[in-house]
């Protein structure tokens, strides 16, 4: 039954790749026998990956958690491609009889050729002032420390990372910091702009093995003290 199942999603992969168009990824992984590889793929010039390549170490860390036990699927999320470009990803778990996660069927959606459109009407339009004002977004060069490897790294993939870098630099387990300690931890964190990306704070909150709300309230604190040294 698996078989029959894998082959209709990879039937499905073609199908979605040639309706929605080259700025669209389609790609199927499969999870048997720990596999955890590509076996079909459209247009994954979006992320340089073709058949045989890995899933992501976010996957990954989802898979561990099982998160596809409480749902069925991870909609419109950020992935990075490219360095420094992001892309908007969606993630449908394709489980088996006894609800066992077999496989993945993602698809990344690139936007570059809109906002090259986009920027282009602003310049025929009003070149002198409103080109300058062009929200254009670029993941921060300290974030992204990987390069060609690694062009599906995803957010939590990075915020992982950077969190665990920071903690070994104390050289102590978490269960044994103290309070100051990871407010410091915080503070770094904070000054790499980690915050801004939502899906940080339960991660962060989760590795210093404190509440979401304690978390939240550290960073107040910081923003506080920010603008009161900036008020000076």
């Amino acid at each position: 039954m698996s078989k029959n199942i894998m082959l209709h999603y990879t039937e499905l992969v073609q199908f979605l790749g040639e309706t929605l168009g080259p700025d669209y990824e389609v790609v199927l992984f499969d999870l048997r026998n720990n596999k955890n590889e590509i076996i079909a793929i459209s247009n994954g010039l979006i992320s340089n990956r073709s058949i045989g390549d890995s899933i992501t170490d976010y996957m990954q860390e989802n898979l561990k958690d099982k998160d596809y036990k409480f749902t069925d699927y991870r909609a419109n999320y950020r992935g990075i491609v490219r360095g420094n470009k992001f892309i908007r990803c969606s993630t449908k778990y394709i489980k088996d009889e006894s609800n066992e996660i077999i496989g993945l069927l993602c698809i990344n959606f690139d936007d570059s050729r809109y906002e090259k459109i986009s920027s282009d009407i602003l310049k025929l339009c009003h070149p002198d002032d409103l080109v300058e004002n062009v929200i254009f977004e670029k993941a921060d060069d300290s974030l992204i420390a990987e390069t060609a490897e690694n062009l599906d790294i995803k957010i939590t993939d990075v915020a992982v990372r950077l969190i665990d870098d920071i903690i070994s630099t104390i050289n102590k387990p978490v269960s044994m910091l103290s309070k100051k300690e990871k407010v410091e931890i915080v503070s770094l964190l904070n000054s790499k702009k980690i915050f801004q990306l939502k899906s940080s704070i339960p991660l962060v909150a989760k590795k210093l093995s404190i509440s979401e709300a304690t978390l939240y309230r550290y960073i107040t604190n910081l923003d506080k003290v920010n603008k009161n040294n900036n008020d000076i």
